[in-house]
């Protein structure tokens, strides 16, 4: 669906891999003989902020790489819709994550809805880490691009990065599970992935620790490093979309060793 020029603003969090997904699409376009740029907004998108990328596909000369209103807008996680309110007219296509953002927050400023459950997909089927790879596939089919060509362009930059055949492989299955996802509109996924921001407090007489949601990306590194298994992965989702762990304050030592290896500052103990 690329016409003479095709504006595209993809907006997330960090984490979600909303670059790779906005240059590999800019770069597939190239690939096919369009003009194409693709610009990134770097913030604080690690600690939570908002990620956004600037694409623009063309037949014709690109004149600049930045834009006030979108063809097209892809929309990752409900804490992006306050920075992508500003692109949308009544004739953008915003196509959201309805597994994470409610429909009826979506309506409220936009007219063009599409939906995809990403992160139901995501998670339930091949893992976190795999997301971006399957809304390349939700994008790039909705674009017209071959799957194909799509994966030749993905593994060409992340290539370095699948650290086994098992993770390449899954990694190209959830490209292809996306390209082959039926578009919502009208009806929409329960937002059952929707993020739970509130920190998590933990207590008994001796120690209290917390848990932030809205800083963790799921890795569960603190639930290999803790030594005594006090950590494990929760049932809530967070950050990502992905599991946030749970700790048993009861048998928690105090080390400080979660805190020191979360890459985040999402997870901490102390003693009272």
């Amino acid at each position: 669906m690329i016409h003479e020029t095709t504006i595209i603003l993809f907006a997330g969090e960090g984490g979600q891999g909303v670059q790779t997904i906005a240059e590999v699409t800019a770069a597939l376009a190239i690939g096919k003989g369009y003009n194409a740029t693709y610009i990134p907004y770097f913030g604080v998108e690690q600690r939570g902020a908002s990620s956004i990328a600037y694409v623009i596909i063309s037949k014709g000369t690109i004149y600049y790489p930045r834009f006030d209103d979108a063809d097209i807008i892809v929309v990752m996680r409900e804490r992006a819709l306050k920075d992508i309110k500003r692109f949308i007219t009544p004739n953008t296509d915003v196509i959201f994550d309805s597994s994470t953002i409610e429909a009826k927050d979506i309506h409220k400023i936009a007219t063009k809805t599409i939906g995809f459950p990403g992160s139901k997909y995501a998670l339930t089927k091949f893992g976190a880490k795999s997301y971006n790879l399957l809304v390349l596939g939700v994008i790039g089919n909705y674009l017209g691009f071959d799957k194909t060509e799509l994966w030749e362009n993905v593994f060409e930059k992340l290539k370095s990065k699948f650290k086994s055949k098992e993770i390449e492989e899954k990694n190209k299955l959830a490209l292809e599970f996306g390209a082959k996802i039926v578009l919502e509109k009208g009806e929409y996924s329960k937002a059952e992935f929707k993020a739970d921001l509130g920190d998590k407090l933990y207590r008994n007489k001796e120690r209290e620790g917390i848990i932030k949601p809205s800083l963790c990306k799921g890795c569960l590194i603190c639930v290999e490093k803790c030594p005594v298994g006090a950590l494990s992965k929760g049932s809530e989702v967070g950050f990502f979309g992905a599991n946030i762990p749970d700790l048993n304050i009861e048998k928690c030592i105090t080390c400080g060793i979660c805190k020191r290896f979360c890459p985040d500052g999402a997870v901490a103990v102390e003693k009272r």
